[in-house]
C-alpha cells in the first residue's frame, strides 16, 4: 500500500540514485533538489520541499524558468504551512524574475485576499488576466472572492460565472454560484 511515508522513501531513493549517478554540477544538482522538492509537496511534506527548493536556488545552475518556478514553488510550500507574508515574499521575488508569471500573480492575490488587503488583491488578480499565461477561472474566481468580502454579491455571481466560461468544470464556482 502506499502512504505519505513509502512516498518518502522513494523520493530519498531517488535522490541518493540521482547523486550517486553523477548529478553533481551545479545545473543538475539544482534541478535535482527542484524535482526533490516538487516531489515533497505532492506528498504533503512542505518543510521537506521548503528546504529543498531553497538548497536547489543555493546550489546555481538553474535557468530563468527555473528559479522562476522554484522561487514560486517555495511560496506555495510556505502558504501550505500557513507562513503568509513569507509566502507573499516568495511570489513577490518570482515576480522580480517575471513580472507576468500568473500563477504567482495569482497565489499572491490569493493571500492578499485572506489577509483581508483586497485591493493588492484586485490588482494582483487583474494582472493577472492581463497575461498571456491565465489560466482564467482562477483570478475571475478570486475577483468573485474580492466582491463578495466587499458584499457585492452582483458583482462576485458576474465573475464567478465569468469562471465557469474560463472553465465549465471550475467546481469552486460552481459551488459559490449556488450558495
Amino acid at each position: 500500500a502506499w502512504s505519505r511515508k513509502s512516498g518518502a522513501t522513494l523520493v530519498a531513493g531517488i535522490v541518493c540514485l540521482l547523486v550517486s549517478a553523477g548529478a553533481g554540477a551545479a545545473g543538475s544538482q539544482g534541478l535535482m533538489l527542484l524535482n526533490s522538492g516538487m516531489a515533497h509537496e505532492r506528498l504533503g511534506q512542505h518543510e521537506e520541499a521548503l528546504a529543498d527548493f531553497g538548497r536547489a536556488l543555493a546550489a546555481g545552475g538553474l535557468s530563468k524558468v527555473d528559479r522562476v518556478r522554484t522561487t514560486f514553488d517555495r511560496g506555495v510550500a510556505l502558504d501550505a504551512l500557513e507562513r503568509t507574508a513569507e509566502a507573499i515574499s516568495e511570489y513577490s521575488a518570482a515576480l522580480k524574475l517575471d513580472a507576468r508569471f500568473a500563477p504567482a500573480l495569482n497565489n499572491r492575490a490569493n493571500a492578499y485576499r485572506r489577509l483581508g488587503r483586497l485591493a493588492d488583491a484586485k490588482k494582483d488578480y487583474m494582472a493577472a488576466l492581463a497575461s498571456a499565461q491565465s489560466s482564467r477561472e482562477y483570478p475571475y474566481y478570486g475577483l468573485g472572492r474580492v466582491a463578495e468580502a466587499q458584499g457585492d454579491t452582483k458583482t462576485a455571481r458576474k465573475y464567478y460565472v465569468q469562471a465557469l466560461a474560463a472553465n465549465p468544470g471550475y467546481v469552486p464556482a460552481s459551488q459559490s454560484l449556488a450558495v
